[in-house]
């Protein structure tokens, strides 16, 4: 016999209706925006910056450090460092108050001696030594590694094309990025991305952007680029020390988990959590005269005061200790001896020496500047 089968109607207009969902002006800006960048702002988030100090506000070393180059590596504005090899140009470093908008300094690299030469063994970067538990989240050699993007803003009067290699533990380039400078003397934006590929496993990589390169630098496939007539290497067209009137300014460098084309907006920190972040690899402090720098001291032996400094934060491992007319009651301090210690490494405890006449055993005495000076603790590696 034959079976009837009937379905009940559905009014097509009330289940379109119950589909639609109210959406405010707020939510319909974010549906319209064109790219990443512009979505994290209007939400109001922001990114986690892996970098410290990219937009240049701390320089606890001094804002202005001229003769550059004479020494191989020199940290310069804190966490960033200037690094040469071979050439023989010299440049300045300092902060400047020109930066893009929502910048407040930049660090202008400034060249004082030029060298036009190229050699092969020639080579000039801004470098970044990153910590490996920092770049752990970034999960390399894991199924969740997600790569990384690295931007920053950049001024200069050289145009052409600069490059940025990513290494790890002092091997050679794991993976190269070019970006090229189209028009001189204004700010340009610059967003380039790592895949996760980049690296097997995480470690303790170094960035560097490279602003002279001879040939005998490679490239990411672990072989020579092919060079210019000039010999310069990396791909790039340009050298920065060709001539004293060359500068390049930089600020906003962030790098970010995760590969967006478009960038993100900059990570601004606070000042009193970003300069924590630079005290916990060095610590200056200036000192006025007849400011103590360790209240209590007391002499052991011959000119010798035991002292027990307390950091501001942990240190991440102590390396040196330097001065600047930093005395024990007017007798020039010539040997510093610490240790790290603490249950979280934010103590040094050791001793100061002075030479000339002779300390009381037992005695108290004050650790201070004549004058004006410093005392600073190192902790780079």
């Amino acid at each position: 016999m034959p079976i009837e089968i009937s379905k009940p109607g559905i009014n097509v207009r009330e289940q379109l209706n119950a589909l639609r969902t109210p959406v405010s002006e707020a939510g319909s800006r974010v549906m319209r925006s064109d790219s990443t960048y512009e979505q994290v702002a209007l939400l109001g988030l922001q990114p986690n910056n892996l970098f410290i100090n990219g937009d240049q506000r701390i320089w606890q070393r001094g804002t202005t450090q001229t003769g550059i180059g004479t020494s191989s590596e020199t940290v310069v504005s804190d966490r960033w460092r200037n690094y040469q090899s071979g050439t023989s140009g010299r440049c300045t470093w300092e902060r400047d108050s020109d930066a893009p908008d929502g910048h407040e300094y930049s660090a202008k690299i400034s060249v004082t001696t030029a060298d036009t030469s190229v050699a092969a063994n020639h080579r000039w970067n801004i470098a970044y030594r990153m910590d490996a538990d920092v770049f752990a989240p970034l999960g390399f050699g894991t199924n969740y590694a997600v790569g990384f993007t690295i931007q920053f803003w950049v001024k200069t009067n050289k145009v052409g094309t600069y490059c940025i290699d990513a290494y790890k533990n002092g091997t050679a380039p794991t993976a190269t990025r070019q970006f090229t400078i189209h028009e001189g003397g204004v700010w340009q934006h610059v967003v380039l991305t790592w895949p996760p590929s980049v690296y097997a496993a995480s470690g303790d990589p170094s960035f560097w952007i490279w602003l002279q390169a001879g040939s005998d630098y490679t490239d990411d496939r672990g072989t020579g680029w092919a060079t210019a007539t000039d010999g310069r290497a990396h791909g790039m067209s340009v050298n920065l020390y060709d001539s004293t009137s060359n500068y390049f300014k930089i600020t906003g460098i962030q790098m970010t988990k995760g590969q967006v084309s478009s960038g993100l907006p900059f990570d601004h920190r606070c000042y009193g959590e970003e300069l924590a972040l630079c005290q916990r690899y060095y610590v200056q402090y200036e000192l006025a005269s007849y400011q103590r720098l360790v209240a209590t001291s007391y002499c052991d032996i011959n000119n010798r005061v035991q002292v027990d400094i307390a950091l501001p934060v942990p240190l991440r491992a102590y390396v040196s200790a330097g001065h600047t007319n930093l005395t024990i009651t007017g007798q020039a301090v010539n040997v510093i001896n610490l240790s790290q210690t603490g249950s979280n490494g934010n103590i040094l405890t050791g001793n100061f020496t002075c030479p000339g006449t002779p300390l009381t055993v037992g005695a108290i005495y004050q650790v201070y500047a004549i004058g004006t000076g410093n005392f600073y603790v190192n902790g780079e590696f």
